[in-house]
């Protein structure tokens, strides 16, 4: 995940530049491709989605 994130921001330009729209738009691109990496290393872990349903007795 970190060399994900490090790839997606190594390609955008500094954080200070743009209006504030425009740096939402690219935080908001870094957080899901932290949540697009976290769920392929799961998944490639054999980690499925059922294993993270709850239960109840």
């Amino acid at each position: 995940m970190a060399a994900a994130l490090l790839g997606v921001m190594h390609l955008m330009p500094e954080w200070s530049l743009g209006t504030m729209p425009f740096r939402l738009m690219r935080l908001l691109a870094v957080v899901i491709a932290g949540v697009v990496a976290y769920f392929a290393t799961l998944l490639v872990l054999g980690f499925r989605v059922k294993e993270f349903v709850r239960r109840t007795a």
